[in-house]
């Protein structure tokens, strides 16, 4: 009910690279305090979930220039013009209402 338009997922490599880091983080974290040294975290094991951090952060940036690599030019182009008609199209709907906006779409001009 919150969100008025579907969301997509677009750069798909991210996505999961932080979905599996963040399985791993639960996993790991678990691991730390119940199973290793149960009560209380060493510094060696601090210091090990930093670097996993930074090895997210990494793989993550790689990926997403990887991707603006991939999209050309064009693809970008028509997004932004997608986007400008979307806004467009949401200022004359709340100007001139939904009803107003749906009659003209439908060859109905009022």
């Amino acid at each position: 009910m919150a969100v008025d338009e579907i969301k997509s997922v677009k750069m798909v490599g991210v996505f999961i690279t932080t979905a599996v880091f963040s399985t791993w983080a639960y996993v790991w974290f678990f691991l730390v305090l119940v199973v290793i040294s149960p009560g209380y975290v060493e510094l060696w094991e601090a210091c090990l979930t930093l670097a996993f951090m930074l090895i997210l952060c990494i793989i993550a940036y790689s990926c997403d220039v990887c991707h603006s690599k991939g999209e050309n030019k064009e693809e970008k182009r028509y997004q932004e013009k997608r986007m400008a008609s979307k806004a467009a199209i949401r200022i004359l709907a709340t100007k001139f209402g939904t009803k107003a906006m749906l009659e003209v779409g439908q060859g109905n001009i009022p």
